[in-house]
């Protein structure tokens, strides 16, 4: 995903990268959609019997591997390329030339060497990866705008992507939903959030970047409100639950759309390689599902509910939005025009 978020400020001018992120997005669920409906075809409708079942649960996986290789050599085939990377590195790098293993390596003082060679090679450039991770943050909260954008984007993701992973768990605790009820949800989330990147797109158009965010974020903190007054005695708490959902899978591809183009947006010109501030920004992404995947568990062993794992959320969402606000938009403006 770093690579592929990279490429979008080399392949569109800022005022066209709001469209082609949402665009990203849509077609990335588009894709999602299709491929679990096969899957769901296979294991619950043509599966005979629980062992066949297993079967094709197998096959869905070789499937999803596949479907990844198939449409990846699309991108691999119309995506610029830029340098050679084969260059860079050692000449016997034995995960790229594995075949050099089965050699004795004369000149090079035998296997053993070699090994060491790209162990060491390894090592290094991990360490390379943390100092250049430190660098580039020290050098994006330097900019004013950056710092509160991806200060806000850390809050809010951690949300966003927590309340995603944990959405099925939460129905099947506290509102004991079946579990094709629960498959439904994330099919329902998914199809929503094709409508919801269209939508925020074209929102981003006419109100701007920072308030098509801040719309979302607010229709976010709404979905945790409403989340932590489900009470499963409510006889339509499961349609509640899926206007919930709904919710989530609007604002969702929404979000991570308008995210991603708005971030291309602030980025500095003739600065890093594109690749280096977008690493910085999934690091930012991961941090911040560990963050709150913890504090839902632990909000979840403190009160044995998982309400208040939801309500939780919604400060994040809400810090996220504060930050958001103070991000001037007249930069965005001037290299939409530019």
């Amino acid at each position: 995903m770093v690579f592929y978020n990279s490429f979008l400020p080399d392949i569109a001018t800022p005022d066209k990268q709001d469209a082609l992120s949402a665009r990203g997005y849509v077609y990335g669920y588009i894709g999602s959609v299709i491929l679990v409906i096969i899957c769901l075809v296979l294991i619950q409708v043509l599966a005979k019997d629980a062992e066949q079942a297993k079967i094709y649960t197998r096959i869905s996986f070789l499937l999803t591997g596949a479907w990844w290789f198939g449409f990846s050599q699309y991108t691999f085939k119309y995506l610029p390329q830029f340098g050679n990377v084969k260059d860079q590195l050692p000449k016997d790098l034995v995960l790229l030339n594995y075949k050099n293993i089965f050699k004795k390596h004369e000149e090079q003082g035998g296997l053993w060497e070699v090994l060491k060679d790209n162990i060491a090679f390894y090592i290094d450039i991990t360490r390379q990866s943390f100092r250049e991770l430190f660098k580039v943050g020290n050098k994006l909260f330097k900019d004013r705008n950056l710092k509160f954008f991806l200060s806000g984007f850390f809050f809010y993701s951690v949300g966003m992507q927590t309340i995603f992973l944990m959405a099925t768990l939460f129905g099947k605790s506290e509102i004991n939903m079946a579990q094709e009820k629960l498959i439904m949800t994330l099919l329902i989330i998914q199809i929503i959030a094709i409508v919801g990147a269209l939508i925020f797109s074209r929102l981003s158009r006419r109100i701007g970047n920072k308030n098509v965010i801040s719309i979302a974020i607010i229709l976010w903190i709404v979905a945790c409100l409403s989340a932590y007054y489900l009470k499963k005695e409510n006889p339509n708490v499961e349609y509640q639950f899926y206007g919930i959902a709904g919710i989530i899978g609007l604002v969702m591809g929404g979000l991570q759309a308008m995210s991603r183009s708005t971030y291309s947006k602030l980025l500095p010109e003739n600065g890093m390689d594109n690749t280096t501030y977008f690493s910085f920004y999934d690091v930012l992404e991961k941090i911040a599902i560990i963050l709150g995947t913890f504090i839902f568990a632990t909000m979840i062993e403190k009160y044995h509910n998982m309400r208040y794992s939801a309500l939780s959320m919604s400060l994040f969402f809400f810090v996220g939005l504060v930050l958001i606000r103070f991000v001037k938009l007249k930069v965005i403006q001037e290299k939409e025009v530019n």
